[in-house]
């Protein structure tokens, strides 16, 4: 038997929705589009396809979907290759 050990389930993603990623850590803006990887209650997986900069602890807003953007803490950032990046988020409020 297989036991799941992540702390929250993950949502199914929905391949036509798409993420942002603001910049702005004091209000949200529309800086970057990303393809969503994984989504759950407490952070979301997001794909790039360009280096953004963004290094483990950064803090920015983010908008997943059709739910309200949120503050999030950048947690880890995997180079795929070939420009593309996974940058994984943890939301620091919670959703909506």
């Amino acid at each position: 038997m297989t036991v799941n050990k992540r702390e929250n389930i993950r949502f199914k993603v929905n391949p036509s929705l798409f993420a942002w990623i603001s910049f702005n850590n004091i209000e949200f803006s529309e800086d970057c589009v990303a393809l969503i990887d994984a989504d759950s209650y407490k952070g979301c997986g997001l794909i790039i396809n360009y280096d953004l900069g963004l290094s483990v602890g950064d803090v920015s807003f983010v908008k997943v979907g059709h739910l309200p953007p949120v503050k999030a803490e950048v947690r880890n950032v995997t180079d795929l290759g070939r420009g593309v990046f996974l940058i994984g988020m943890q939301y620091l409020s919670e959703r909506t």
